[in-house]
């Protein structure tokens, strides 16, 4: 039995010994087929890092026009609003800008009233009524329109605690003081008949007022916002382009930023990352520089990616601070023609790769 056992355990060392000799005998085959017969690996260098930075110029600006038009339809102002961004538009083309790096950013459109005195030495009077009545909620929109049909278009209620009290205000205007109060009175009579009417018996003035004013009158403008977001090449001469858009009435809103273009960006990072590999192995070899070894082969890792420090640094931008203008506002042709706007070239740019690698350390068979 002891004997039999022992041939047993024989065996097992035996079969242990077979399976390790052709492990270690891949890893000598795997190095003599990497570094021939005359090498051997005697360690590894891990964890260097390699910089490559690239400096590019901007080729790209980015950016944004947008002219408001007003006028007393909206159909003018929407036809005067095309008409310029038109010819900014065609004025862009010819710079060598591309149709599909011209978007509308922003369409809108608006009105507006404006109230002003008719004539500076013509005076008014206005004579007021503030009426207050006392109702039940049911005959709300009844009462509301009564008081449309005068004209008048608010009812408020007195307080919260007195849910049923509401008042209004009545305005009559004339030249003649006593005329004003005579239309004023004449309107509360139509008004307080009505309401009677329709149910509501407790109606009265309880603020009367006559004061002395300018007339007025009250002017309704349209507008048309339309705003061009605009890429272009950096050597368009942006100088004569925002001349233009002063001869047009048009704003450069926002602030112009510099980019670089996919082409470029491609460019730049291929050469970044051959910078990187090269300052890789440079370090590398500088370690064991007058050691008597040799690098080996390289596992390479990209750090760029995962660091997030792959990213042009942004340029400052430059801040176009324009006052509005509108269709109101005209400049005289000959100062726009001699004046010249100064504008700076960009900075530079920089694109950085960064790659890690472990390089085998090789040396001669003595």
């Amino acid at each position: 039995m002891y004997k039999k056992t022992l041939i047993l355990v024989f065996v097992f060392l035996l079969t242990g010994t077979v399976y390790s000799i052709p492990a270690e005998n891949n890893i000598l085959e795997r190095e003599r087929l990497q570094y021939g017969k005359e090498y051997i690996v005697t360690g590894k260098i891990n964890d260097i890092s390699g910089i490559g930075e690239i400096t590019v110029k901007p080729d790209v600006i980015i950016t944004n026009f947008e002219l408001t038009t007003e006028a007393a339809t909206l159909e003018k102002a929407s036809e005067e609003n095309a008409k310029s961004m038109n010819e900014l538009k065609k004025y862009l083309l010819s710079t060598g800008v591309k149709e599909n790096d011209i978007e509308t950013s922003r369409y809108s459109k608006g009105e507006k009233v404006e109230e002003k005195f008719k004539d500076e030495k013509s005076n008014i009077y206005k004579t007021a009524f503030q009426v207050i009545i006392t109702m039940e909620n049911d005959k709300f929109y009844s009462v509301t329109d009564i008081l449309n049909k005068e004209n008048i278009i608010e009812l408020k209620n007195i307080n919260s605690d007195y849910r049923k009290n509401f008042y209004f205000a009545i305005e009559s205007f004339d030249k003649n003081r006593e005329t004003s109060r005579k239309l004023a009175k004449e309107k509360y009579d139509r008004i307080e008949s009505a309401l009677k009417k329709l149910g509501v018996q407790d109606v009265s003035i309880f603020n009367y007022n006559v004061q002395e004013t300018k007339e007025t009158e009250k002017k309704k403008t349209y507008t048309i916002t339309h705003a061009f977001k605009v890429k272009m090449k950096s050597s368009v001469d942006m100088g004569k382009l925002l001349k233009k858009c002063e001869t047009l009435r048009i704003k450069n809103p926002g602030s112009m930023i510099y980019d670089i273009s996919e082409e470029l960006r491609t460019k730049a990072t291929m050469e970044a990352y051959e910078k990187a590999m090269n300052n890789l192995y440079e370090k590398a070899r500088i370690i064991i520089k007058n050691r008597g070894y040799e690098l080996g082969d390289v596992t390479i890792w990209d750090r760029t990616q995962s660091g997030r420090d792959y990213m042009p640094l942004p340029a400052p931008a430059v801040m176009m601070n324009q006052r509005g203008i509108n269709a109101s506002y005209y400049i005289e042709e000959t100062e726009a023609e001699s004046a010249d706007i100064p504008f700076s070239a960009a900075q530079e740019m920089k694109i950085t790769a960064r790659v890690s690698g472990s390089f085998d350390i090789i040396n001669k068979i003595k």
